[in-house]
C-alpha cells in the first residue's frame, strides 16, 4: 500500500444517512429449511447456552488426582497395608 502526499479524503453525508436506516436491525442468514420465526427464536435463546458455557469454563477449578497403580505382580502378601485397605 502506498499513500502519496496528495491524498484527498471526503465524507459523504448521503451514504452516512443511507447506512443509518439499518441501525438497530438484525439479520440472520441460514441455509436451513426452518421458518424464519423458528430461526429467530433459536438465536434469541442462544445467550442461555453461551452463559452456561462461560460459567462452566470460568469457575471450574480442577486439580490432578493421583490414584495408586497396583501392579499385577503384587500378591496379597506383598501388597502394602495402606493399599490393601483401599480394596
Amino acid at each position: 500500500m502506498m499513500i502519496s502526499d496528495d491524498v484527498k479524503v471526503s465524507i459523504s453525508q448521503e451514504k452516512i444517512t443511507d447506512d443509518a436506516k439499518g441501525d438497530g436491525l438484525k439479520g440472520y442468514l441460514t441455509h436451513t429449511g426452518l421458518p424464519a420465526k423458528d430461526v429467530y427464536q433459536q438465536y434469541r435463546e442462544l445467550w442461555v447456552i453461551e452463559r452456561a458455557y462461560r460459567v462452566t469454563k470460568g469457575t471450574l477449578e480442577m486439580r490432578p488426582i493421583f490414584y495408586p497403580i497396583l501392579s499385577r505382580d503384587l500378591g496379597p502378601g506383598k501388597m502394602p497395608e495402606r493399599l490393601r485397605s483401599l480394596l
